[in-house]
């Protein structure tokens, strides 16, 4: 594989290297790099993408959320079961298709809900106001997505003529549900999130 018009290697390491481009050490597979090198581009900033580029952000965070509803249901068997772990790899790809502001946004807004996990009542709903103001639409999306199921099962109530008192009590059931299966998912991921930094293991779903 030749190397990109401008890119010089001298002593292993670059003297120039392309706009955007950086070496990063080891991998397998940089043919013409040194031995355990590859050239790898870094994810893109909210600066280098347009403004309309985030418009795909609200269609795919409602799709995350549905995913993310879908596994919270089946998270209620049990937390990481082969179907759950199936659904984590879609939503993580939906989440990569995001822009670069709603991944920034993403990751702040997890760090104002981190903070506030040891504190009052007040101060949690505080932080989850803050959190809000920081990406609306975005949350607004994700919220429907995860009620999608829930929307799905008492459309689908409906349609069997099964009244409105069974409409209600499926979708309560399938809230409940994902309630149960978001507390096994939190549980699993806080318990796996400890081992791991304990034991210093690589980090896997």
């Amino acid at each position: 594989m030749p190397l990109p018009e401008g890119f010089t290697l001298e002593k292993q390491s670059p003297v120039s290297l392309p706009e955007g481009f950086k070496l990063e050490a080891p991998t397998q597979g940089g043919l013409s790099l040194p031995a355990g090198f590859t050239l790898e581009k870094p994810e893109p900033t909210p600066e280098s993408q347009s403004g309309f580029r985030q418009v795909a952000d609200v269609p795919l965070q409602v799709t995350k959320g549905a995913v993310q509803g879908v596994r919270m249901l089946t998270d209620a068997l049990g937390a990481n079961n082969p179907v759950s772990k199936g659904l984590r790899g879609v939503e993580d790809y939906v989440g990569n298709l995001l822009s670069a502001q709603s991944k920034k946004d993403s990751r702040e807004i997890s760090r104002i809900m981190k903070d506030a996990e040891d504190k009052g009542v007040a101060d949690q709903v505080l932080a989850g106001v803050k959190a809000f103001s920081v990406a609306p639409v975005d949350l607004l999306a994700n919220v429907f997505g995860n009620a999608m199921p829930v929307i799905a099962g008492g459309l689908a109530t409906t349609l069997l003529r099964g009244g409105a008192m069974a409409t209600t009590a499926v979708g309560a059931g399938m809230g409940a549900t994902m309630g149960t299966g978001s507390v096994k998912s939190s549980i699993y991921d806080a318990v796996k999130e400890v081992l791991t930094t304990n034991t210093k293991m690589p980090h896997h779903r």
